[in-house]
């Protein structure tokens, strides 16, 4: 149990063509000065071609990680206060408990009974607790930088979802449809980075 820390979103070179690989092999073959410069040039163009693609994956990268780090910003504020609960060997199957996790705080707070006036029942709780940024309820507009999980919980389950590359990275555009219209996000490793939203 714990926190996303990460805030790296990996991306790869884009590696050489084939056409660079024969283009290289041609040239070293080709004895006519005038062909030889032919090919020279149309090498450096595909280079330059891949250079520019990977100049444009590490500007998308760069946004995806720098909202993926003022979402794991935001999510510690909203959290507030905590305690990193960590076992020796192996996780037992109480820990997962709310007795447990009690038990194992024990030395460090005190739990208060809950106030009978309250509500509240004493006993384990009726399902998985959702993230502190994780709205209970769909609805309300995504912020760039959350995860396609939290997209999910905010706007139900999308309605469509295409994938398409671009240059090395795949971007995943998932179509929402709220009450107030739709909502096409489009996430990159992931991650939020651009969304619409068309009105009803």
């Amino acid at each position: 149990m714990g926190d996303e820390t990460s805030t790296s979103v990996p991306v790869s070179s884009a590696p050489k063509t084939k056409r660079e690989q024969n283009l290289e092999g041609e040239i070293d073959r080709e004895s006519d000065p005038a062909k030889k410069r032919e090919l020279k040039e149309e090498l450096d163009d595909l280079r330059s071609e891949r250079e520019r693609e990977d100049a444009r994956n590490q500007a998308a990268v760069a946004e995806a990680g720098e909202h993926r780090s003022q979402n794991i910003r935001q999510r510690r504020l909203e959290g507030g206060s905590r305690f990193n609960v960590r076992y020796r060997e192996r996780l037992p199957d109480t820990a997962l408990t709310p007795g447990g996790l009690k038990s194992a705080l024990a030395e460090y707070v005190v739990f208060d009974s809950p106030n009978p006036r309250s509500g509240l029942a004493a006993g384990p709780a009726a399902g998985p607790l959702a993230p502190a940024s994780m709205p209970a309820t769909a609805g309300g507009l995504p912020r760039k930088g959350m995860l396609i999980r939290e997209a999910d919980v905010l706007l139900g389950a999308p309605k469509n979802i295409e994938e398409r590359p671009e240059g090395r990275l795949k971007v995943v555009t998932r179509t929402y449809a709220t009450k107030e219209g739709q909502i096409i996000a489009e996430f990159v490793e992931g991650v939020l980075f651009r969304y619409s939203a068309i009105s009803n």
